[in-house]
């Protein structure tokens, strides 16, 4: 049982993250997805990946679990005292996690940032620790199709991600600064999501800026991002699995931190040198965003050279790994 919430005032990362693992998992277990107070698009996304949805009167209700032999768990409302009841009940248990912290007692603990530090960490139960961008969790289209990086030599188009729901809206907010710093032939493409809340306002600002080639694209499935990507110069987003997703296609990344527990995966990548880091966007003003903006353009070249160390990190085998691991938690 895959365990995770979303909705467009809290993000889509958890959710999709499961789905990954659905998706790495299928054919060798009986899967289903268990979720408190769905969106209907989150809904919608969700049975789109061929999961029968269960959705749960609490957050904390382990009923769920019934019937399943392991259960997955992604969110941070998930402490130790939910995953000892599900202990209990005699479920393995896989964690993803963000935060490196104190202590655990799930049979596994998956945090796919480079570099993730556990040294402090205490594990129960013989914790199995995957750590790093060999566990990326990634969908399938992402990870078993081989892309040939095809790096534009100018900054001819631009995409903006900054997460599925984007609940505060940092797509705007970039795209404002942005329009103040590329030149007026660039073609900028907004990526959002199904449970992305505030469309009224990108189609609003992209009206009165009509003499720029703005394009909105919703609801894309994987395989049309994946040609978005190959086609884009540059690829800002923000530390989330959606910044995987575009090494995955080998492309130049300007990369922000948008939530705390993203800090680990920025900061690996940034010591990779695989992206360009360009800050919390959290605490930056617009006029600061302009010049970081800026700063990324002007470094177009740089971020262009960091393409070929993506290739070191995504090796399109995570999911073989999850799986074994998986596998060997009734040997």
């Amino acid at each position: 049982m895959l365990r995770a919430d979303g909705s467009s005032k809290i993000g889509m990362g958890h959710v999709m993250r499961c789905v990954a693992i659905s998706q790495m998992l299928k054919g060798e277990f009986e899967l289903g997805f268990a979720i408190f107070m769905p969106d209907k698009q989150v809904k919608e996304a969700i049975s789109a990946a061929g999961l029968k949805v269960l959705e749960l009167k609490s957050q904390f209700d382990i009923q769920h679990a019934h019937g399943y032999d392991a259960v997955v768990l992604d969110g941070y409302w998930f402490d130790n005292t939910y995953v000892k009841q599900l202990k209990k009940l005699r479920k393995k248990v896989i964690q993803i996690d963000d935060l490196a912290g104190n202590e655990f007692f799930s049979d596994v603990v998956i945090n796919h940032a480079v570099g993730a530090d556990y040294s402090t960490s205490v594990f129960h139960n013989q914790t199995r620790l995957l750590t790093g961008s060999k566990y990326a969790l990634l969908r399938e289209e992402f990870l078993y199709t081989h892309h040939t990086a095809s790096v534009k030599d100018n900054l001819e188009s631009l995409t903006i991600s900054m997460g599925g729901a984007d609940p505060h809206n940092y797509t705007l907010k970039l795209l404002m600064a942005i329009t103040h710093t590329v030149h007026k032939t660039t073609s900028i493409n907004l990526l959002i999501g199904t449970a992305f809340s505030q469309l009224n306002e990108l189609k609003a600002f992209t009206k009165n800026h009509s003499n720029l080639a703005i394009h909105v694209k919703q609801s894309l499935n994987a395989s049309e991002i994946i040609d978005l990507i190959k086609n884009t110069s540059m690829f800002i987003c923000s530390a989330s699995t959606v910044v995987y997703e575009a090494l995955a296609v080998r492309v130049p990344v300007a990369c922000f931190v948008t939530a705390d527990n993203q800090q680990g995966i920025y900061k690996g990548l940034v010591l990779a040198n695989c992206v360009l880091g360009m800050g919390d966007i959290t605490v930056k003003p617009e006029n600061t965003l302009k010049a970081t903006m800026q700063e990324a353009f002007t470094n177009y070249s740089l971020a262009r050279s960091y393409v070929k160390n993506q290739e070191l990190l995504i090796d399109g085998r995570s999911g073989e790994r999850i799986k074994e691991i998986t596998r060997s938690l009734w040997n």
